[in-house]
């Protein structure tokens, strides 16, 4: 009986997120196409009711830095973030181009005005160009540097390649800010082992559709989102010491993170 409830959960959450999934898609598309200057109008409604629909808290501790031309500096958990941090910030992703692929999910960052980048040289000199006319509109945008999502349990190193596409920029007109997401709650209990943080955590060999079923099960999640600091942007300021200053933030919360059994 007990299962049949989950599944009858799940199915009837799936069944409300392609249903308003599909009603928000074309009204965002029109707002992108005719070029609406609140393009992130729709995108926040849109998560903010997957969070509703989810059973998704979310908490925030220290002071979000809402200045036009931000890039917040976030670790990686699961494609799920993209949820939970769309619901606070308007603001586009900066992704691995191989992310425009995924079905479904590959249509949602298009229409989330996300920035693909290809790990290549060329690629990357795109990718810093189309990131500096974003911020010089104004834009925020969020960056994963760990290059790949992780267990929940940890912050893995960030890959300094990914700061060299914001310092390629000449001017260096924007601000970096850290934050570090959690997982603080599984169906109100605190999750204690690697199977707890697994229903949210999505990473290694784990497929989509087994993992997002297993999450619609839940009855409900809290995440915490913690805003540091922002990070100082000097002239002769570098990637490595730029990975490292944003690593160091968002790492800090993980040290006081429950004492952990397997």
């Amino acid at each position: 009986m007990n299962n049949f409830l989950k599944n009858l959960r799940a199915t009837l959450k799936l069944a409300a997120f392609l249903l308003i999934t599909f009603i928000l898609i074309i009204p965002q598309f029109i707002c992108i196409l005719v070029k609406l200057k609140n393009v992130h109008v729709i995108p926040v409604l849109y998560h903010r009711l997957l969070c509703c629909l989810l059973g998704i808290k979310i908490q925030i501790e220290g002071h979000k830095n809402d200045e036009p031309g931000t890039i917040y500096v976030s670790n990686h958990l699961s494609y799920l973030d993209i949820i939970v941090l769309s619901t606070q910030l308007k603001a586009s992703f900066i992704a691995k181009a191989d992310v425009e692929k995924w079905p479904l999910f590959g249509v949602l960052a298009k229409l989330s005005r996300t920035i693909f980048i290809e790990r290549t040289k060329a690629g990357l000199k795109s990718g810093s160009a189309a990131i500096e006319k974003r911020l010089k509109k104004g834009d925020q945008l969020i960056l994963f540097p760990e290059g790949t999502s992780n267990n929940g349990r940890e912050v893995l190193p960030f890959k300094s390649g990914f700061f060299e596409v914001l310092l390629l920029q000449a001017d260096k007109n924007f601000s970096v800010q850290p934050l570090t997401i959690q997982l603080t709650s599984i169906n109100g209990d605190d999750p204690r082992t690697q199977e707890d943080f697994d229903y949210y955590a999505w990473y290694g060999d784990m497929t989509l559709v087994p993992h997002l079923w297993r999450f619609f099960t839940l009855k409900s999640c809290e995440i915490s989102i913690s805003f540091h600091d922002r990070v100082q942007i000097t002239t002769d300021i570098t990637r490595k010491d730029l990975a490292k200053k944003c690593e160091e933030a968002v790492s800090i919360p993980f040290k006081t993170l429950y004492d952990l059994t397997d």
